[in-house]
C-alpha cells in the first residue's frame, strides 16, 4: 500500500494562490476591455518579439482558469479529502468522527487530545469560547460527540468554508465575466 502524500508531493495554498490570481488576472482582462493592435510589438529581454494573434491571450487566460479549477477541485477536495479540506473535516467531526481515520489512540486521554486538537484547528475561536465535546468510551472502542455549536462559531465556519472555495467562486465568476464580455 502506498504511503500518504506528504506536504513536498503537493501544496494546497500554492494551488489556490495560483487560482486565486489567474481568477483575478482574467477578471481584470476582461472588464478593463485590453485591445492589442496587430501585430504588437514588445521587446522581452532586448529581443523583439511580434504577437499576430493578441486575441489569443484571453483565451490563454480562459484556459489557465479552467485548468486552475480542475486542479483545485482534483487536489483540494477530492485526492486529500480529511486533512486538507476543511469543509469535509468538519463535516466528520460533526457527525462524530476523527478527522484522521487511521489513527488509532490509545487510551482516552490520547483520545481526547486528539479530538480536541482536531476542533481547535477546524472551527474558529470566538469570544464566545470554543465548541466543546462529549467523550465515551465502552470496551475499548471511543467515540465523541458535538453538542450544538454557538450561532457564532457554525456563522464563523461557513465563512471559513466559503474562503476554502474561494478560488472555484472567484474563477467560475471570472468565466462567466469573460463570457458576458466578450459576446
Amino acid at each position: 500500500m502506498e504511503s500518504p502524500p506528504t506536504k513536498n508531493d503537493f501544496d494546497l495554498f500554492k494551488i489556490r494562490r495560483f487560482a486565486l490570481a489567474i481568477a483575478l488576472i482574467l477578471i481584470i482582462y476582461s472588464i478593463s476591455g485590453v485591445k492589442i493592435d496587430t501585430p504588437a510589438k514588445i521587446q522581452p529581454l532586448g529581443i523583439p518579439l511580434i504577437i499576430e494573434r493578441p486575441d489569443l491571450i484571453g483565451l490563454g487566460f480562459v484556459i489557465a482558469s479552467v485548468y486552475s479549477i480542475f486542479r483545485f477541485v482534483y487536489y483540494g477536495m477530492l485526492i486529500f479529502p480529511g486533512k486538507y479540506n476543511p469543509i469535509r473535516a468538519k463535516k466528520r467531526l460533526l457527525h462524530g468522527e476523527l478527522v484522521d481515520p487511521t489513527a488509532r489512540p490509545h487510551d482516552v486521554q490520547e483520545f481526547y487530545a486528539q479530538v480536541t486538537n482536531d476542533i481547535l484547528r477546524y472551527y474558529p475561536h470566538t469570544w464566545k469560547g470554543y465548541p466543546y465535546l462529549e467523550c465515551s468510551s465502552s470496551g475499548g472502542t471511543y467515540s465523541f460527540k458535538m453538542p450544538k455549536l454557538p450561532w457564532l462559531i457554525r456563522w464563523s465556519a461557513k465563512l471559513e468554508d466559503l474562503d476554502f472555495l474561494l478560488p472555484l467562486i472567484a474563477n467560475l465568476g471570472a468565466l462567466v465575466i469573460y463570457c458576458c464580455h466578450s459576446i
